[in-house]
């Protein structure tokens, strides 16, 4: 059943992504705004306690605004026992540069949110099984990008819990690459 969801849910975000990238306009110039938020592939390590992978690609959805599939995967030990958990979701972020009057194109500044569903797997103590269950999240946070050139740059993000306490949140560093 959880590998069948997990299908469901891949199959879901690819279409879903593909039918944005079908509507999607080329980058805007001469707005203002400097951002180069569309068309990048953000991955880095997460920080929160745990460590972690993170992934997200983001998608023009209007002025200032992206949207798109976000990924995390984390494990940490707790008593000598193995935790894990997969967080899949929508991420948007909205580019502040304009607002804010950031001309430069080599920096981007953004608030974010998510929601998705996140799935644990954890060890009960006393009858050594594993057990899994999964949970709807939400998270806000903000972050930076620092662009080397139109292709490759530098960014980082920190997000905390909106609802669930167990939301994609902390401290989250990488590259993000223009495509």
């Amino acid at each position: 059943m959880r590998k069948l969801l997990s299908l469901l849910i891949v199959t879901i975000a690819l279409l879903f992504s593909t039918h944005l990238q079908a509507q999607e306009s080329a980058k805007s110039k001469g707005s203002g705004s400097g951002y180069m938020g569309p068309n990048n592939l953000n991955l880095g390590l997460i920080f929160a306690g745990n460590i972690g992978f993170h992934g997200d690609y983001e998608f023009n959805m209007a002025q200032d605004w992206t949207v798109g599939p976000n990924v995390d995967i984390t494990w940490w030990n707790s008593n000598g026992n193995s935790w894990s958990a997969f967080y899949f979701a929508c991420k948007f972020r909205w580019y502040a540069d304009r607002a804010f009057g950031i001309t430069n194109n080599q920096w981007d500044v953004f608030a974010q949110g998510d929601a998705g569903f996140q799935a644990y797997s954890y060890p009960d103590d006393y009858w050594k099984n594993y057990y899994n269950y999964s949970a709807f999240n939400m998270s806000i946070g903000f972050g930076g990008k620092f662009h080397f050139n139109e292709k490759v740059g530098l960014q980082a993000s920190f997000s905390f819990p909106f609802f669930s306490g167990y939301a994609n949140y902390g401290f989250q560093f990488g590259v993000h690459l223009n495509l």
